[in-house]
C-alpha cells in the first residue's frame, strides 16, 4: 500500500463522519457564519443563501480573460511547525516551499456544469500553496500540475500520491492549493501561528483562486513563485473530493479561464475517482456540500476521467449513499470542443484498506492506471495523440448504486482490461461492507488451489500468461512501460504466496 492510499482512508473517514453529522433527511444542521465581506451566509449541505445589507446586483456576464495582476505571493516564514507533508529532499532532486497567495475573487451562481454567472466580485482571500519543484532548473520539464487540496483531511494530496513517480521522472512541478473554507479552518486549528492569516470565507472562491493562480504560474516572471521556471503546459489533477472539484472546474470554468491571448490557462484535466458527483458552484462555508449528480461536461482541452470499480458502482449504507459514476457516465468524445475519455477500472477500489471493514481490503494497484492516464493526458495535450478509449464495465443493473456483471471467478466484465483481472489469482471487487466508509474499499478473494490448478500449470505458467497480458495492456495505452518491472514484481510477490 502506498503512502497516498494509507492516509486517504483516514481522510475519507473524516469526510464521511462529517456527512453523518446530519438530520434524518441527510442534510447537515444549518449554521450561520459572518464573513469578512459583511455577508451572512447560511451553510447547509444542500443550499446556500446569501443576504447582504443592500440589494444584490444583477449577475454580471462571465469574463474569459482572467485578471491575476493583483495577486501577491509571499513565502511563509518559520512560524509554527506547518502541516506535515511527504517532504522533498535533495536526494530526489526536489524541494518544497510554502507560500501565501492573496487576491480578490468573484462568487458565481449556476449549475455545476454551467453556465454560470457572476453574482459578486471583489471578495478578498488569502490562501496558501505548497510548491514542489526541481532544485536544478535544467531538470525542469516546462510542465506543472496544480492539485486543489483534498479537504477530507489536513489538505491531503491523493493525486500526487499516485502520479508522483511520473512527476519526478519527467521533472514536472507540482503545486498544491488550499482553496476551500475547510482548508482554512483545519489549517488554523492545526497551527494558528503559521496559518492564522489564511482567509477563505466561502467555497465558491475556489474557482477564481484556481484560475488566477494558474494564470500567474503560466505567465511567469518575478511575481510567480516559480520565478526562474517558465511554465509551458499546466494541468489540474485531483482524487476523490478534489477530483470532484477538478471535474467541475474542467466542465464549467476551463473554457472561461483564459490567458490574455485567449489560450487556455489549463491544458488538460485529470479528475480521478469522483464517482457520480460534481461540486456545487457556491456552497458557502460548508464542510461537505451536497454534491450534484450529473454527467461531467465538455472541455476544449483533454480530460481523462479515471474511475475505480467502487466509484463506478457506488454504494449504499444506512448512514450514507454514494451515487456511482455508472448512473451519469457519458460517451468518449474527440470533438474539438469536447475532448474526453473515461477509463473504468474493474477490480479497483477507492481506497485499498479502510479500517474496521468486513474484509482485509485489497492490494489492487489502481495507481498504475492513474500514472498511465497522466502520461496519456500529456501526450494528448502536447502532441495531439488522443488517449485510448475503453469499453464501460458491463452492468446487470444501473441505478444510484449499480451492479456489475462478473466472470466465473467474480471479476467485473468490460472496462479497461488488464492482467490483474484477465489472468487472475484472485477476484477483486470494488466496495466492502461494515462501517460507512467501507463502501469505498475493496474485497480481494484469493482463488483456491483447485481453481489455480485448472487455470495454470504452475507459477511459471501463471507469470508467463500474466506477462503477455501485461504487454497487451501496455501496448493498448492503459499501463506504462516504465512501470512494467514494478508490476511484474507485484505479480510475482502475489503469485508466490498463492502458489506456495
Amino acid at each position: 500500500m502506498t503512502w497516498g492510499t494509507r492516509w486517504l482512508s483516514g481522510a475519507l473517514f473524516l469526510t464521511l463522519v462529517l456527512a453523518g453529522c446530519s438530520d434524518d433527511s441527510g442534510e447537515a444542521t444549518p449554521t450561520t457564519t459572518t464573513v469578512s465581506t459583511s455577508t451572512v451566509v447560511e451553510a447547509t449541505t444542500t443550499t446556500t443563501t446569501t443576504t447582504t445589507t443592500t440589494a444584490a446586483p444583477a449577475p454580471d456576464p462571465v469574463r474569459s480573460a482572467i485578471d491575476f495582476s493583483g495577486l501577491a505571493v509571499e513565502p511563509i516564514g518559520d512560524a509554527g511547525a506547518g502541516v506535515a507533508q511527504a517532504a522533498a529532499t535533495p536526494d530526489d532532486g526536489y524541494r518544497e516551499t510554502e507560500y501565501f497567495v492573496s487576491g480578490t475573487a468573484a462568487l458565481y451562481v449556476g449549475p455545476s456544469v454551467g453556465p454560470v454567472e457572476v453574482a459578486s466580485t471583489g471578495t478578498p482571500y488569502v490562501t496558501r500553496i505548497l510548491v514542489r519543484r526541481p532544485i536544478d532548473p535544467a531538470a525542469f520539464s516546462g510542465r506543472a500540475v496544480i492539485e486543489p487540496f483534498n479537504t477530507s483531511g489536513s489538505d491531503a494530496a491523493a493525486a500526487r500520491g499516485m502520479i508522483g513517480p511520473v512527476i519526478a521522472e519527467q521533472g514536472d512541478v507540482w503545486v498544491g492549493v488550499s482553496a476551500r473554507w475547510l482548508s482554512m479552518n483545519t489549517l488554523q486549528q492545526f497551527d494558528a501561528d503559521r496559518y492564522g492569516s489564511i482567509s477563505i470565507p466561502s467555497n465558491g472562491l475556489a474557482w477564481d483562486i484556481l484560475a488566477q493562480l494558474g494564470g500567474l504560474l503560466k505567465e511567469g516572471g518575478d511575481e510567480s513563485p516559480l520565478q526562474d521556471l517558465q511554465i509551458d503546459r499546466l494541468y489540474m489533477a485531483g482524487y476523490s473530493q478534489n477530483g470532484i472539484d477538478t471535474a467541475t472546474f474542467a466542465s464549467t470554468f476551463g473554457e472561461l479561464s483564459r490567458m490574455t491571448d485567449g489560450t487556455p490557462i489549463y491544458d488538460g484535466y485529470l479528475p480521478l475517482a469522483h464517482a457520480g458527483s460534481m461540486t456545487p458552484i457556491d456552497s458557502g462555508p460548508s464542510a461537505l456540500p451536497a454534491f450534484e449528480i450529473v454527467p461531467i461536461g465538455s472541455s476544449d482541452v483533454p480530460v481523462i476521467d479515471v474511475e475505480s470499480e467502487a466509484d463506478v458502482l457506488g454504494f449504499s449504507h444506512p448512514d450514507y449513499t454514494s451515487d456511482g459514476h455508472a448512473s451519469v457516465r457519458r460517451d468518449d468524445s474527440d470533438e474539438v470542443d469536447d475532448l474526453y475519455r473515461l477509463w473504468e477500472i474493474p477490480g479497483g477500489a477507492h481506497v485499498k484498506g479502510p479500517i474496521g471493514c468486513d474484509s482485509d481490503g485489497t492490494s489492487f494497484p489502481l495507481e498504475f492506471f492513474v500514472r498511465a492516464a497522466y502520461q496519456r493526458l500529456i501526450l494528448w495535450a502536447e502532441d495531439g495523440v488522443a488517449a485510448p478509449s475503453a469499453s464501460r464495465i458491463t452492468m446487470t443493473a444501473i441505478d444510484v448504486v449499480s451492479v456489475a456483471e462478473r466472470d466465473d471467478v467474480g471479476n467485473a466484465l468490460g472496462g479497461v482490461r488488464s492482467p490483474f483481472v484477465d489472468v487472475p489469482i484472485a477476484s477483486y471487487q470494488g466496495g466492502d461492507t461494515g462501517s460507512v466508509i467501507c463502501g469505498l474499499g475493496g474485497v480481494e478473494t484469493p482463488l483456491d488451489a483447485n481453481t489455480l490448478g485448472e487455470r495454470y500449470d504452475d507459477l511459471d505458467d501463471y507469470l508467463a500468461q500474466f506477462g503477455a497480458a501485461l504487454t497487451a495492456t501496455i501496448d493498448a495505452g492503459f499501463l506504462r512501460s516504465e512501470d512494467q518491472s514494478a508490476i511484474l514484481d507485484y505479480a510475482t510477490e502475489q503469485a508466490s504466496a498463492a502458489f506456495g
